[in-house]
């Protein structure tokens, strides 16, 4: 099948036909989770038109759940409705630059909550998850390194114990990784390092630390992001 952007070129050219089998349970949640990951690794491009019979085509399966899927990824900000359609959000300088304005204030707070929340039984899942983001890098695998950095915010996320909190910040989740996945300027290195240090800081139990080491991670992630939009 073929399904064509607002420029009518074929944008799933690339993509693996036919889609993954999805089951029967949960249609929506699956294709929710399918067409998320297809947008924010750049299978489907920036401003990509979204038509709900040619996805239901393709994905296999009724309008409702594609319908519901595209519902859900508008409400994370993926997604745009325009007269015609809908489409894959299209993000400017301007977009990025508000996004993480939120971005800092949250996840300052989750730092500061996780610290307070530390445990010794953390330590052992950070560690972890810093030694999978160190093969990562060795190994120059972008889209490991993109979901080993994710999963360390989304614990420290969990271990701030806030549901509020953690609503919010997944309410931006997808937009983050999009930028992530796409971004052409990665300091592999130095974001491995940040990261220990945040985590380092939360470990200690120093809300204060853990909240500046991860002010300074947003901050320069933002400036590397927009380097690679230069």
């Amino acid at each position: 099948m073929t399904i064509t952007n607002s420029t009518n070129t074929n944008v799933y050219a690339s993509l693996q036909a036919p889609a993954p089998a999805l089951e029967r349970t949960s249609l929506k949640d699956q294709a929710t989770s399918l067409l998320r990951e297809y947008i924010v690794k750049g299978k489907l491009p920036s401003g990509s038109r979204l038509i709900e019979r040619e996805l239901a085509e393709w994905l296999g399966v009724s309008r409702m759940p594609v319908h519901d899927a595209l519902v859900q990824l508008e409400k994370e900000g993926l997604v745009v409705t325009r007269p015609d359609a809908r489409y894959v959000i299209d993000l400017t300088r301007q977009d990025l630059y508000e996004l993480f304005q939120v971005r800092v204030v949250l996840e300052r707070l989750a730092a500061e909550l996780a610290a307070r929340n530390s445990t010794p039984d953390n330590a052992s899942q950070y560690e972890q998850l810093l030694k999978e983001m160190k093969e990562a890098v060795e190994r120059r695998d972008i889209d490991a390194f993109v979901d080993g950095h994710m999963e360390i915010h989304r614990t420290i996320w969990r271990q701030a114990r806030n549901p509020h909190l953690q609503k919010a910040l997944d309410s931006i989740l997808g937009l983050i990784l999009m930028f992530m996945a796409r971004s052409e300027y990665i300091n592999w290195d130095n974001t491995l390092e940040r990261h220990g240090g945040i985590i380092e800081a939360i470990q200690a139990g120093d809300p204060d630390m853990a909240g500046e080491c991860m002010t300074r991670h947003i901050i320069q992630s933002l400036e590397h992001t927009m380097q690679s939009l230069d």
